[in-house]
């Protein structure tokens, strides 16, 4: 097992730590616990049940559906996620995208794995994407030598179907939320949405014709740099205008007993996992070179965090051989 591989075991531990330790153990949450955690729950306004999926799930997505829309009550919670929703989005793209690497294919049971991305991704609405995430990317490494990895790039179809159901299945739930201002029903309709990732890779792969793989990059990082610069525009507004970067990032999690508080700092720690292992899936190949980190630092202090994450893989997917 590579150390690669090591390495993001060790960022999906530390975001279980931070979350049991740290997040879980606020007020916030241990007050909510006998609301959330029962039937109590659908008795919210605005709530409702979805008898369709089953008593779990339906009770599953009326928990997260409160913790949503509890941080979404702070606006410095509410400038996070739109951070995080561009993180988000340029992990996704990435992690299909490696998902489809042809040596994963046939590589066993490890190359399998490596191919689940959306079921990665799927159980992280239940475990947090930022501790199913660095998994998926340990699977990914263990399973690709990185001295092989830029030799062995998805064919055109593979990427067109990442950029596709990457857009569809996720952006186009993520717009409607926010036309509908986190209600229930959105983010009722919002919160699979890795499967509809799944279903639309796995029928767009097999339908897609062969094509050139360069202009898919290229829309991709386009549309990834777009959502992060307009994250990063309503972020450095607010904090020109006076509000804490601090606060936005929650670095105290020392605050209030509210289930708003505690939702924010829920997505905190979320956002800063996805954001070390994202950033660093995409160093792999670079073999963490202190050129590429600065330059990412920069992209990243003038574009916003899913634009240091899509541009550097970008340009090594176009033109690194």
């Amino acid at each position: 097992m590579s150390t690669a591989g090591g390495y993001f075991l060790a960022l999906a531990g530390a975001e279980f730590y931070a979350m049991k330790k740290k997040v879980f153990t606020l007020d916030g949450f241990k007050l909510a616990s006998p609301t959330l955690a029962t039937a109590q729950c659908f008795t919210q306004p605005g709530f409702r049940r979805y008898p369709i999926v089953g008593e779990y799930l339906d009770g599953l997505n009326c928990l997260l559906n409160s913790i949503f829309m509890a941080a979404h009550e702070s606006r410095d919670a509410q400038l996070l996620m739109g951070s995080f929703t561009a993180v988000l989005l340029s992990a996704l793209m990435v992690s299909t995208y490696e998902s489809f690497r042809p040596t994963h294919r046939n590589n066993g049971p490890l190359g399998f794995i490596a191919q689940c991305s959306s079921l990665f991704y799927l159980a992280g609405q239940r475990l947090t994407a930022g501790f199913t995430m660095p998994l998926h990317a340990a699977f990914c490494v263990w399973s690709h030598a990185v001295s092989r990895q830029k030799r062995s790039r998805p064919e055109g179809k593979y990427t067109w179907s990442t950029l596709l159901s990457v857009s569809i299945g996720f952006l186009g739930p993520t717009l409607y939320l926010a036309v509908e201002d986190m209600s229930f029903s959105a983010l009722s309709i919002w919160q699979p949405f890795p499967l509809y990732v799944l279903v639309l890779n796995l029928v767009l792969s097999r339908i897609l014709p062969q094509t050139p793989r360069a202009p898919a990059v290229v829309i991709i990082a386009v549309l990834c740099t777009v959502v992060s610069v307009s994250g990063h525009i309503d972020l450095m507004r607010e904090v020109a205008n006076g509000r804490r970067l601090g606060d936005i990032l929650l670095f105290d999690t020392k605050g209030t007993s509210s289930l708003t508080f505690a939702g924010h700092a829920l997505f905190a720690v979320d956002f800063a996992s996805v954001l070390v292992t994202s950033l660093s899936l995409v160093l792999v190949p670079y073999q963490a070179k202190l050129g590429v980190l600065i330059v990412m630092f920069v992209i990243a202090v003038g574009a916003g965090p899913g634009a240091a994450i899509i541009l550097p893989w970008a340009y090594r997917e176009l033109w690194t051989k």
